[in-house]
């Protein structure tokens, strides 16, 4: 359900961006990426298991000459021995994201764009 009610904030507000006409095509595209960095950060924060193996990355953007993504693999340990993705020792890895950090820099991007 959660990958759903963000696909449709990214649908309607890329759909709103883009006909607004106030910035020009870069800065649209620049916030447009770091709006579906964070997104993809915050609803990702509790992830310990990705198809390349191990917990979720955290993504953040570089922007200069073009904007880039950069996997940041800051990660913290949890003792939880009942988890399925625990080590021997009975932790887990998860991705060091601050899910209040990810919606502050959602919101910021989401009325930029507007």
């Amino acid at each position: 359900m959660k990958y759903i009610t963000l696909f449709i904030l990214l649908t309607s507000l890329t759909s709103f961006a883009n006909s607004s006409g106030n910035m020009d095509c870069k800065n649209i595209e620049k916030y447009q990426l770091a709006l579906s960095i964070h997104a993809s950060n915050w609803s990702n924060a509790i992830t310990t298991r990705t198809p390349n193996g191990g917990s979720y990355k955290y993504k953040e953007i570089l922007c200069k000459e073009s904007c880039s993504v950069i996997e940041n693999k800051k990660s913290f340990m949890k003792f939880e021995p009942g988890h399925p993705d625990a080590n021997k020792e009975g932790y887990v890895e998860y991705p060091d994201i601050s899910k209040d950090k990810e919606r502050a820099a959602i919101s910021t991007y989401a009325k930029a764009l507007q």
